[in-house]
C-alpha cells in the first residue's frame, strides 16, 4: 500500500498553440490516498460530484516529467501508479469537461523516458540430473509469473 496525493485541478484553461499547457486556477485536494482503492470511477466522479462538471470527456495527467497524459481507465490508472516513487508522489490530475474541445494529448501508455535498468545474476554453475532447460538454459517453471508486476517494471523502464 502507498500513499499519494491527488491534485484535482479545476476552472483553469487549456493552451493548446504552440504547445499544450494547463493555466491552472483552482485545485481540490485528496492527502494520503490509499493508491490501491484509485479507479478511473473515482476520478471522474470526483471532477463531476464535487467539483461540478457537467461530465468528463478525457482524464488527463502530469506525469513525473510535468508532461501530460490522458488516461482512459484503470489498467492505465495502474500503469500511472507503476511511476509512483519518492520523488513522485503527488499527482496532478485535470479533465476537460463534455462541453470543452477535446485537448490532443499522448496516451499514458505511450510514457517513454527510459532509465538504466541494474540486473545481476549468480549461478553456481550446477544442474541435477533429470531437469530439462529450454533452449537459453533457463527453466520456464522456475519462475513465480507475476502479470501485474512485470506491467509495473515495463512502465518503469520506459519511464
Amino acid at each position: 500500500m502507498v500513499h499519494v496525493g491527488l491534485i484535482f485541478n479545476h476552472d483553469g484553461e487549456w493552451i493548446t498553440k504552440p504547445y499544450v499547457l494547463y493555466s491552472k486556477k483552482y485545485v481540490h485536494l485528496w492527502r494520503g490516498y490509499d493508491s490501491d482503492l484509485l479507479s478511473f470511477k473515482d476520478l471522474v466522479d470526483e471532477f463531476n460530484e464535487k467539483l461540478g462538471f457537467v461530465g468528463v470527456q478525457q482524464l488527463i495527467i502530469a506525469g513525473p516529467s510535468d508532461k501530460y497524459y490522458e488516461i482512459e481507465d484503470d489498467v492505465e490508472i495502474r500503469q500511472l501508479l507503476c511511476l509512483v516513487s519518492d520523488k513522485f508522489s503527488v499527482i496532478n490530475i485535470y479533465a476537460v469537461e463534455e462541453c470543452e474541445l477535446a485537448v490532443t494529448l499522448p496516451n499514458i501508455v505511450h510514457h517513454t523516458k527510459t532509465y538504466a535498468a541494474v540486473a545481476s545474476a549468480a549461478s553456481d554453475g550446477s544442474s541435477s540430473e533429470g531437469e530439462e532447460e529450454s533452449d537459453d538454459g533457463i527453466d520456464p517453471d522456475d519462475f513465480d509469473y507475476n502479470s501485474e508486476k512485470i506491467g509495473c517494471f515495463l512502465a518503469q523502464r520506459r519511464y
